[in-house]
């Protein structure tokens, strides 16, 4: 069970020394639980000029860049609410249980899928803003 003392982060970071085919290195979350640290696969990769080591995410706006980007935030947003899930229901949180979280995740993601739905959101919250100050 988790206790307010405990620790939790997650980062991402290139894995240099395992290049594939094309001279991508893959992109690995860490994530670390009361000092002890697990990594998970993403099933992604990127050139090492193309990543930002100090925010673990891709540099640019390419489309290949925001793609990854947004993907990270899923991925990263997955693992939390995994552990926020776990506090709350007092199920005793271990890494290989959130390595199992995270392996369920895939890269398959539309980016106009994603603008589609957050145009959808914001304007959701226009519509109310608006309704709300009439």
């Amino acid at each position: 069970m988790a206790t307010f003392n405990d620790t939790f982060g997650v980062a991402f970071y290139l894995k240099k020394r395992k290049k594939n085919r094309d001279g991508k290195s893959p992109i690995v979350a860490r994530v670390t639980f009361n000092g002890t640290r697990i990594e998970i696969a993403t099933k992604c990769s990127t050139e090492e000029t193309k990543w930002n080591v100090s925010k673990g995410l891709a540099k640019g706006t390419s489309h290949e860049a925001t793609k990854l980007n947004i993907f990270l935030s899923k991925f990263r947003t997955r693992i939390e609410d995994s552990y926020q899930e776990m506090q709350l229901k007092a199920i005793r949180i271990t890494l290989p249980l959130l390595k199992a979280v995270g392996k369920d995740i895939t890269p398959n993601i539309s980016i106009k899928t994603h603008l589609k739905c957050r145009y959808s959101i914001q304007s959701q919250l226009c519509f109310s803003t608006t309704s709300r100050n009439q």
